[in-house]
This record gives structure tokens, C-alpha cells and sequence, in this order.
């Protein structure tokens, strides 16, 4: 019971200081309220007693999701796949490819820092934004350029967006973002030169629990 109850202060207090890194990067890059926080619970969302949060030790890869129980796990597990040869893993609160984004992080202890992968996942979503002129396409090119992809996903984030507490959303998440609904029409990217970039479906916040035991050194 004990140790229940210090897993669960310890998932809330990481949540908090979660929101609190978000809430920065929202406002350093200008990007609508909450929409980070939905885009991290879409894509590392852990539910406990109750409550669905971004796990920041989440790891993808070979379409399947773990959450590790600590850094030093995710960390012990990317390093097991890629010894496999694997290269298409996603790691942290905001899913960043390892593969895509090679030079995201110096290492794997960074991409696996909550405010390096917020950082990173910020400024990334922010550049798609100018790019494209559109918080919508922005949200679906963050998971990937192929509509098959991208178009569940899209709707995913928005729901997400629309579940958070009335008490932490703000009118210009909605706002901003009402452009899903505005844009549904001329969704498609206009622009022929964007080519359709492979990426694997995440399961819908359905992943599996995964713990590793680390060898004595």
C-alpha cells in the first residue's frame, strides 16, 4: 500500500512539473494553450488512479509501447533495440523520433529529459506551424505527412484538447485551434513537393507496462 501510494505522489508530482515545462514552451514559441499537453498525452499518456498523463520514460519501437519505471530502464531498453539494429524508436513525453531527428539530443539522458524533449517537441511543432501557416497541419505533420496517418491523429489531439479540466483550458487553445474544424474542407496539403513520410500508428494509449532489470556493473 505504501509503495502504491509513493508511485501515485510520484505520478502526480511529475505531472505537475510537466505542465509547468509545457506552459513555458507554449508561451516561449507562441503555440495555442494546452495544445502541447494534448499532443503528449496522445502520444505518452499513462493512466493512474484516475488520472492520464504523459509518461516521460515512454519508448516506442517495432510497433509496440513500453512504459519504463525509470530513466535508467528507457535508457537500458532504446540501447537494446538499437543493439538489435533497430533505428525507428520514439522516446520521451513527446514521442520524438530518434530516426527523424537524429540530432534532437545529445544523448539518450537528454532525449529522455523531460525539458529537452518538451524543448525540442516545442520548437519542432512551432517550425511545421510557419511552415505551414496552420495549427491543424502543423498537429498532423508533427506525427507524420501521410493523411492515412495524420488524419486520426489529428482527431485524437483535438478531443484530447477538449477533455482537459475546464479549469486549465483556456479559450485560445480553442480558438487557435479551431482551425481543424475551419480547415476540414481543404485539409490536404496543397503543396505536391511534401512527400508521404512513414510512421508508425501509436496504439491509441494503449501500451504495455515494461520493466527490465539492469545487470550489476
Amino acid at each position: 500500500m505504501q509503495y502504491l501510494s509513493l508511485c501515485a505522489f510520484l505520478f502526480l508530482s511529475a505531472a505537475m512539473a510537466f505542465e509547468d515545462v509545457i506552459k513555458k514552451y507554449e508561451q516561449h514559441y507562441d503555440i495555442p494553450a494546452n495544445l502541447l499537453q494534448a499532443i503528449a498525452t496522445v502520444e505518452s499518456g499513462k493512466a493512474d488512479n484516475g488520472y492520464v498523463q504523459p509518461w516521460p520514460w515512454t519508448v516506442q519501437a517495432n510497433g509496440h509501447g513500453y512504459y519504463c519505471a525509470t530513466k535508467a530502464q528507457a535508457i537500458a531498453l532504446v540501447q537494446h533495440f538499437q543493439s538489435q539494429g533497430l533505428t525507428n524508436i520514439d522516446v520521451g513525453f513527446m514521442q520524438i523520433n530518434l530516426k527523424s531527428h537524429p540530432l534532437a539530443f545529445q544523448n539518450l539522458n537528454a532525449a529522455f529529459d523531460q525539458t529537452a524533449n518538451i524543448a525540442y517537441a516545442a520548437k519542432f511543432l512551432k517550425g511545421l506551424y510557419d511552415q505551414h501557416k496552420s495549427w491543424a497541419k502543423a498537429v498532423a505533420y508533427y506525427h507524420s505527412t501521410n493523411p492515412v496517418f495524420y488524419k486520426p491523429y489529428i482527431t485524437k489531439v483535438y478531443k484530447t484538447l477538449q477533455s482537459l479540466p475546464p479549469q486549465t483550458v483556456s479559450s485560445q487553445g480553442f480558438v487557435r485551434f479551431a482551425a481543424y474544424h475551419q480547415e476540414r474542407g481543404v485539409f490536404e496539403p496543397e503543396d505536391v513537393s511534401v512527400s508521404p513520410k512513414k510512421k508508425q500508428i501509436h496504439p491509441s494509449l494503449k501500451v504495455h507496462s515494461y520493466q527490465i532489470k539492469l545487470s550489476p556493473k
